[in-house]
């Protein structure tokens, strides 16, 4: 007598929100149980485990006096991110430039504004930038445009767009909460996972910024009504996952009612984190902004002066979110041959900057970037590697790895380079796909894995406990 197969026996509901339609749908889309999504996660699970339990206790032998140490197949990866930009700031060596800068007054009721020296006239073409190196030769310069008349040489003029914003997914929502409302990864877990069991939001565990076409068409009808025709496209806008290896498993974050507020059982910081997510949505659905994106070439004597800057013609999405940087740069109404009203003239020292030590949310976004890790794993594992003192934050907000952080990478390197680094890990991910997929078998795959893991863990064993 034949049996059916686990996966004939049970029937797989997916839900994305917990609203009652969503539910209903859900219901309504049973399917049989996908043993190759099965297949997958188990390699997931037993990969962690071969490198966490057989990886760790190596590196507490070698390293005696840490003891709680310990080492996974992702969290030591983003580790090493961690160290390597550690030491890239410390062995950065700054360089010095230099530029030159001519401020201008405009007609009456008109703003003042500035262009900096880009070079000698080339023609009838725009000079390439020059560079300078030295003091003397950015003074030189300023000296002799301030003994030079100025005028307007051309005015280039262009329409363009800037196009909304995705809707938030679990990275983007973790980046945003941190840099607009201050919380940290475990705060914006916590309170994302409340509105979810709340029904308010969808899953909030996605890499995919698409949303239903039931949904969009919703949204749609609600901008036209709240804000006016003026801001809904012509065709629904249309986003697509930027991250390597991103599964598209769940539509992007959003509110799963338009217009709706939170009840009284929501706390504060999480109502905050509800009003980000449903402007991201919102945002993400409207028309592009329009400006008119202006060049102003001025001539002085042989040298070329160029200023830049822009005029909003039409808000768009920015009705809804505004996400201009405040020092865009606003241009007087000039005309070609126009005279201009030298104010001063200052030469400029620049030096160049080290890379940024890491915040939790631009951690969480290399990682992503690099195909690094899963939605589900990005703000557990930077909570992990702070918990376990492998990094530390410094001044409150960025991420510097700890001694002991510093001596685990460091036995890592050293005995498990090739498979404790970003391209080894995210490879990995895309195997697992390939698993989920049906494309490869999941224990040829574990079998591959372990010959070339096993020679690693046998010459770590020997050699005595480093002291």
């Amino acid at each position: 007598m034949m049996t059916s197969s686990p996966g004939e026996q049970v029937a797989r509901m997916e839900f994305h929100e917990i609203t009652r339609e969503g539910l209903q749908r859900a219901f309504k889309q049973v399917r049989p149980l996908n043993l190759d999504l099965v297949y997958a996660q188990q390699a997931r699970r037993i990969l962690d485990r071969l490198v966490g339990y057989k990886v760790s206790p190596i590196v507490r032998n070698r390293l005696p006096q840490e003891q709680q140490i310990s080492a996974g197949r992702v969290q030591s990866v983003a580790l090493k991110v961690v160290v390597d930009r550690e030491l890239a700031i410390r062995n950065f060596k700054p360089s010095e430039s230099w530029s030159v800068r001519a401020h201008y007054d405009a007609l009456p009721a008109m703003p003042s504004f500035e262009a900096e020296f880009v070079g000698k006239h080339a023609g009838s073409k725009a000079p390439k930038k020059q560079a300078l190196a030295k003091r003397e030769d950015a003074e030189a310069i300023a000296q002799a445009l301030r003994g030079l008349p100025h005028a307007v040489e051309r005015i280039a003029c262009k329409e363009t767009k800037r196009h909304a914003p995705a809707p938030l997914i679990t990275s983007t929502m973790l980046q945003q909460a941190a840099s607009l409302l201050k919380m940290g990864t475990d705060e914006t877990t916590r309170h994302a996972k409340a509105l979810f069991e709340a029904g308010l939001v969808t899953y909030i565990r996605t890499d995919d910024p698409s949303v239903s076409p039931e949904f969009q068409r919703e949204t749609l009808s609600f901008l036209r009504d709240r804000y006016g025709a003026e801001v809904v496209p012509a065709k629904p806008n249309v986003h697509k996952a930027k991250s390597a290896g991103a599964q598209g498993a769940h539509e992007c974050i959003r509110p799963t009612r338009l217009g709706e507020t939170p009840g009284e059982g929501i706390e504060p910081r999480a109502r905050q984190l509800y009003e980000l997510i449903t402007r991201a949505y919102l945002a993400s659905q409207c028309r592009p902004a329009v400006f008119d994106a202006t060049e102003v070439w001025i001539h002085a004597g042989e040298y070329a002066l160029k200023a830049s800057g822009r005029v909003l013609k039409q808000r768009g999405y920015l009705t809804i979110l505004d996400d201009r940087d405040a020092k865009e740069t606003m241009l007087p109404a000039l005309a070609q041959g126009q005279a201009l009203s030298l104010l001063k003239v200052e030469p400029k020292q620049h030096w160049s900057k080290p890379p940024d030590r890491f915040t939790e949310a631009t951690l969480i976004k290399y990682l992503e970037e690099k195909g690094i890790g899963r939605p589900s794993t990005f703000a557990s594992m930077v909570s992990l590697i702070l918990r376990k003192e492998f990094v530390a934050k410094i001044d409150k907000k960025h991420l510097a790895p700890t001694e002991r952080g510093a001596r685990l990478d460091a036995e890592l390197r050293n005995h498990f380079a090739a498979v404790i680094h970003e391209g080894f890990t995210a490879q990995l991910e895309q195997d697992l796909d390939r698993i989920a997929n049906a494309e490869e078998r999941w224990s040829r795959f574990l079998e591959a894995f372990w010959a070339s893991f096993s020679p690693l863990l046998e010459s770590a064993q020997q050699g005595s406990a480093m002291q």
